[in-house]
């Protein structure tokens, strides 16, 4: 379990006030006893003094501790008793037949069983009841609390709030998408999305050049059900903007979808672009191409450019995509690429069906480089037998 921030916090206050406390017993000890005549009577109080104190603060610490933790118990015991109550009272509001004054005094004198109760409510209901927790969460003031809890230090309570915010939906404050912490930005993208605000896809796909690559995929699954509308609205923009980390971005929130939604024009987009980002782009093709052919285009352009780290992935989405118009290229590439080209080309072969394969046997009998084939011919056979 992660330690927060104000665990932290609190951990360290209570060791450097144990210390104070203990350090400031000795010297007081040291002060009384220096007025003795003898040295030994001047130690002897202090030698007692650095074994005694120490006994001390650990018998008071743990008194401290014996009466923290029953105060904890009574009021899990507390929660454990009035939460049936609550969850009756919450389930006959939420259907239009509880008391609601009852249920507002359950909310101010159980504050903390009754938010809990209140956030399992709103993550397993929908429809009309979730449409009326959501009108109960602002009657009770949970609404406000989440809110002035989404400034917390500690990222937990942070987290919930935004959660629940959006599960109500409420708005999310804008500044959070540009919080130090990239844990906070996520979380509110998340929430702003889930709170069913019309500008939020196109909010949250803005910030996804600032995001780490593990928060660019946490983000793609959370804007998954807007794929559609931000594929027609905003990802031609994208690919043709001048920052390199956003068109990176959204050939990655792509191949993160693997969702067939046509991009006009896409492969047009992606070949004006650098080597890095055409061939990040290659396994987005079969999904945001309007058509083979221009999935092909592509393909065999970088067959024939001149760079093997091209050529082996071309070769490779050339199988995937069962271009047989990139035979002869491929068929070159064997016979004059580098290793990892050559090798890439004959395992496309292997897969581009019966032609493709009879031209790997003929290399192996009077080629000059039949290595590359019969291992292609080997790892194509071993992968049919299963």
């Amino acid at each position: 379990m992660k330690i927060s921030e104000s665990s932290r916090i609190r951990v360290w206050i209570s060791i450097t006030l144990m210390l104070g406390i203990y350090v400031g017993a000795v010297y007081w000890i040291y002060r009384r006893a220096s007025g003795a005549s003898e040295s030994i009577a001047r130690l002897l109080p202090l030698a007692t003094g650095l074994a005694v104190v120490p006994c001390v603060l650990v018998i008071a610490l743990g008194i401290l501790s014996m009466i923290a933790k029953s105060f904890r118990y009574a009021a899990r015991v507390r929660a454990a008793r009035i939460s049936p109550e609550i969850r009756e009272t919450l389930a006959s509001v939420a259907v239009g037949d509880g008391d609601r004054e009852r249920l507002g005094w359950l909310a101010r004198q159980h504050a903390r069983p009754f938010e809990i109760i209140f956030t399992e409510f709103l993550a397993s209901f929908g429809g009309q009841i979730n449409a009326e927790l959501r009108i109960l969460a602002v009657e009770l003031g949970l609404a406000d609390r989440w809110r002035r809890a989404t400034r917390s230090r500690n990222f937990l309570v942070q987290k919930a709030a935004l959660a629940n915010l959006g599960r109500i939906g409420q708005a999310i404050d804008p500044g959070l998408l540009a919080h130090p912490l990239e844990q906070t930005r996520i979380e509110a993208a998340c929430a702003l999305l889930d709170s069913g605000a019309s500008d939020a896809p196109a909010q949250v796909f803005q910030m996804l050049p600032e995001q780490s690559l593990l928060g660019r995929i946490l983000l793609a699954d959370s804007l998954r059900p807007f794929a559609t509308e931000i594929c027609g609205r905003y990802m031609a923009d994208g690919l043709r903007s001048q920052d390199a980390r956003r068109a990176r971005a959204c050939v990655d929130l792509l191949r993160a979808w693997e969702r067939w939604i046509p991009i006009q024009g896409f492969s047009q987009l992606v070949a004006r672009r650098d080597i890095d980002l055409r061939l990040a782009a290659l396994p987005a093709l079969r999904y945001a191409s309007t058509s083979g052919q221009e999935a092909a285009h592509e393909v065999i352009a970088l067959l024939d450019f001149p760079d093997e780290r091209a050529q082996a992935e071309a070769a490779k989405a050339a199988s995937e995509l069962g271009i047989s118009a990139s035979i002869p290229l491929l068929v070159s590439q064997l016979r004059k690429s580098g290793p990892i080209p050559a090798l890439a080309a004959a395992k496309a072969l292997a897969e581009l069906g019966s032609e493709g394969r009879q031209l790997l046997e003929n290399e192996i009998y009077s080629g000059a480089r039949p290595q590359y084939a019969l291992q292609a011919l080997e790892q194509s056979l071993v992968a049919e037998r299963g």
